[in-house]
């Protein structure tokens, strides 16, 4: 699967966002296009178990709905995780801007209070130039 999947449905209150194949720059333009019309003001849930691979337009993307969100009271989330992307995303010190939906009560408040760590974050080099990629 190359060709890259965008999608964003409500469900049960929030926003799903389902990202999967290729998510590079032509994912990312989508994306960001997507979450524009779609005037998110309620929580953000990822799916991108089925991703492939993901590069840095595209977490560049997601980090700036994050800091939107935390500004308004909301959080993003990932509902269904890819192992492979939360491994580069432990290495390289974003894992705590993209924290899993099952997180306990006490995990969800630290969503909020660490914003200000992941609003300065940036990332510099796609997954596929780490190693991190499914094929």
């Amino acid at each position: 699967m190359d060709r890259p999947v965008v999608s964003i449905a409500e469900q049960d209150g929030a926003i799903v966002v389902n990202l999967a194949g290729m998510a590079r720059g032509e994912a990312a333009v989508e994306l960001q296009q997507r979450l524009i019309s779609a005037t998110v003001h309620t929580d953000v849930a990822i799916d991108w178990e089925q991703t492939e691979h993901v590069d840095a337009s595209v977490l560049q993307v997601l980090l700036a709905l994050r800091q939107r969100l935390s500004g308004q009271g909301h959080s993003l989330t990932i509902a269904r995780d890819n192992l492979q992307l939360r491994e580069y995303l432990l290495v390289s010190g974003l894992s705590e801007c993209f924290p899993l939906h099952d997180s306990s009560p006490a995990d969800a408040g630290a969503q909020f209070s660490d914003s200000e760590q992941c609003s300065g974050k940036s990332v510099g080099h796609p997954l596929r130039s780490s190693g991190v990629s499914h094929g």
